[in-house]
């Protein structure tokens, strides 16, 4: 299924569903295909995601410094938390995590680099567990949490909705650790929302995915739906559906 321009991509899903898998292979799909890219490393260090990559046979390097870049939040992150340790280091970091101006001009300088392409931002669901672990709450999520991180988290939000960031945009959510209004508010941004879920089938664990809105542009619906849920699996190739 083709992504359509300008697309704002939604992904939900929990452990296991794949859902890093079909993030990377949306990002690796263009690159093949000469699209520029960048991946928005929030929730794992840059070095994880290429290693995880190429073990699936998507290769970034090839393609790095040229039509692609990572933009790494994650060791702002680390460095946050007092984590200190021996890290790759990237051509765009952003030092700050709490300062979206920072990661919005971050991903600009890295574009201006690459090209203006696909990005992919891996997770907020990591922002908004390290809310609830600081305020002591049990997941799912309180919607009332630490204003810093609120704001963090939407502010991201925006830049992934941000059109001008690049031709299509997805983003990753854990639906266990966040609650349902911030869900709510995630899918109000989104033209494109794919929901991935593990479900029993012949006594086993299976995943399944199902396309829960598909619009050219945003408020302008398209006959393109998937209404049932769809059986797949992970080839070499990536996810395939399966009959």
């Amino acid at each position: 299924m083709k992504i359509p321009q300008e697309a704002c991509l939604l992904v939900i899903g929990g452990e296991s569903t794949a859902m890093s898998i079909i993030l990377r292979q949306f990002l690796y799909e263009g690159l093949r295909t000469g699209e520029p890219g960048i991946y928005v490393a929030i929730d794992e260090i840059p070095q994880r995601v290429r290693d995880a990559m190429k073990g699936l046979g998507w290769d970034l390097a090839p393609h790095e410094g040229k039509t692609f870049e990572f933009v790494d939040c994650h060791t702002g992150w680390l460095r946050h938390l007092g984590i200190e340790r021996l890290l790759e280091k990237e051509n765009f970091v952003v030092s700050d995590p709490w300062s979206v101006d920072e990661i919005y001009e971050t991903i600009v300088n890295a574009q201006r680099k690459v090209g203006r392409g696909r990005i992919v931002f891996d997770s907020i669901s990591g922002i908004l567990t390290r809310a609830s672990i600081e305020a002591g709450l049990e997941p799912p999520l309180c919607t009332i949490m630490d204003r810093n991180y609120r704001q963090l988290a939407v502010g991201v939000v925006h830049v992934w909705a941000d059109s001008k960031v690049g031709t299509s945009r997805v983003l990753a959510v854990d639906p266990t650790v966040v609650s349902e209004d911030i869900i709510h508010f995630l899918e109000s941004q989104a033209n494109i929302v794919i929901r991935l879920i593990m479900a029993e089938k012949l006594g086993k664990l299976a995943r399944q995915l199902r396309l829960e809105r598909w619009e050219r542009r945003r408020g302008r619906p398209t006959p393109i739906q998937m209404t049932k849920w769809a059986y797949f699996e992970i080839t070499d190739r990536g996810i395939a559906i399966l009959g």
